[in-house]
């Protein structure tokens, strides 16, 4: 059984649908196949994560070189500080570059998510690179038939 609301696979025994949460009532049987699924565009999704992986790997490469030449500690942070954030944010950058790779070429849901996912732990080191990475795995997860589809 699939949800009329949202296309989403239903259990037999399901009285709301898990994805949406519409009450199940009058909903029908249809084969694998025939049910309307929403999509909605991976273009957001794709532009977010390739600046993602540009504007972090830049960025974070700036700042582990700035620890090499660091000849005093700033403030509280010191030169192994800030080679640590620079890594970090390297990292994000790299596998938000990977979740590209995952929506645009490979059309990888799963690899999407997840280097996503990852992409937003590494960038925990700003509140700016944990608020985007939050949303962009939101996105991913409301665009995952387009990405397994390549629309």
């Amino acid at each position: 059984m699939y949800c009329t609301n949202c296309g989403a696979l239903l259990s037999d025994s399901a009285e709301y649908c898990n994805s949406c949460g519409a009450k199940i009532g009058d909903m029908t049987e249809k084969p694998y196949g025939t049910h309307s699924v929403p999509t909605e565009s991976t273009g957001t999704v794709e532009i977010l994560t390739l600046l993602w992986g540009i504007i972090g790997t830049v960025s974070g490469l700036s700042v582990v070189g700035f620890s090499f030449v660091m000849d005093e500690p700033i403030g509280i942070y010191s030169a192994s500080m800030y080679l640590l954030i620079g890594s970090m944010t390297i990292l994000s950058g790299i596998f938000a570059a990977a979740s590209y790779i995952g929506i645009r070429i490979k059309h990888n849901y799963n690899l999407a998510l997840y280097t996503c996912v990852a992409s937003t732990v590494f960038a925990c080191t700003g509140i700016i690179g944990l608020v985007i990475g939050i949303f962009v795995c939101w996105k991913i997860t409301k665009c995952r038939y387009a990405i397994e589809h390549g629309i």
